[in-house]
């Protein structure tokens, strides 16, 4: 659905992005990552038609963004959450809906989706970063877009609106519907994307499938780990919805231990916590995308121990 190709951007004598290469498939969820100043929002802002490349282009479904019937109702994008702050969260949408030509009950829909319908006849001035968060997301979502944007859209949620977000994205991928978020919180993304992105220094470090990145484990020691083991089991198949089978990967490799993949621990200390269960022990091991991403963006993803874990680069034409 977006294909960047040998995208090139220069400022003067700085080179923001150079020959960058990707792809996002349709019905995917994928993770452009990258420290700051690495060339990510300048990437994101070509695809949408903000910025000229010198070089290069960034299509959607063919055509750059210019070139679309209706972007707006093809594209939904969050660069920054903006609000005017004596504005209630309902007249921003309305004004946003106006050129989309979408009315009333559309805004209603898409605040009740972000979980803002009480929040609806608030000055968006006394929202906090999260609730802007949300509002920008609906303000995206009033066209009924086939593909959404996402600049750090996790920044400012609370851990409970963090698990919303990734709910989302996943209910949408699941729609055959498409996503292109940047973040910083990884061990989130991991939880998250169907693909990865690495940008570093203006130029594609790894181009890969999430299970094709390193990944490392959660190890739990207690010693209730049946109830434990049970407990989690119970937990991710309420999270799946009634009538839906959700497998939870746990094994058990000794009387109090068990391991489970990379990016549990924060269930796991949620659902021992709930439950008053004693942790004895609690820790992730061996490589994972936080592992991969500072490796690449260090410039040490040559040392033997991580480069041996690390999935090569790979350019576009998945």
């Amino acid at each position: 659905m977006v294909a960047v190709e040998n995208l090139t951007k220069r400022y003067r004598r700085v080179h923001a992005v150079t020959d960058v290469s990707f792809s996002v498939r349709r019905g995917s969820i994928t993770g452009f990552l990258g420290p700051n100043g690495s060339g990510k929002t300048t990437t994101l802002r070509v695809l949408l038609g903000l910025v000229t490349p010198t070089s290069g282009r960034a299509l959607i479904d063919g055509r750059g963004y210019r070139e679309l019937a209706d972007p707006a109702r093809r594209v939904g994008a969050v660069l920054e959450p903006v609000a005017y702050p004596t504005r209630t969260a309902a007249d921003h949408l309305r004004a946003l809906a106006m050129p989309l030509r979408v009315g009333r009950r559309q805004t209603d829909e898409v605040l009740g989706l972000v979980g803002l319908e009480d929040a609806a006849e608030r000055a968006t001035g006394s929202f906090s970063l999260g609730m802007r968060q949300r509002l920008a997301l609906a303000g995206a979502l009033l066209g009924d877009p086939e593909l959404l944007v996402l600049d750090e859209p996790a920044n400012g949620l609370d851990p409970e609106g963090i698990r919303w977000l990734r709910d989302f994205l996943r209910s949408w991928a699941a729609e055959g519907r498409t996503a292109l978020l940047s973040s910083h919180v990884l061990a989130e993304v991991t939880q998250t994307v169907d693909h990865v992105v690495i940008i570093d220094h203006g130029r594609v470090a790894l181009d890969a499938p999430m299970p094709e990145i390193g990944q490392g484990s959660v190890t739990v020691r207690t010693p209730y780990a049946d109830l434990l083991a049970d407990l989690l089991a119970d937990d991710r198949a309420a999270e799946a919805g009634a009538g839906a089978t959700a497998d939870t990967p746990v094994h058990r490799v000794g009387p109090d231990e068990l391991r489970l993949p990379h990016g549990w621990a924060e269930r796991v200390g949620q659902v021992a916590a709930e439950h008053r269960i004693p942790l004895v022990e609690l820790h992730t091991t061996g490589p994972d995308l936080e592992g991969v991403f500072f490796a690449l963006t260090r410039g040490d993803a040559d040392d033997p121990e991580v480069g041996s874990r690390v999935a090569r680069p790979r350019v576009a034409g998945r």
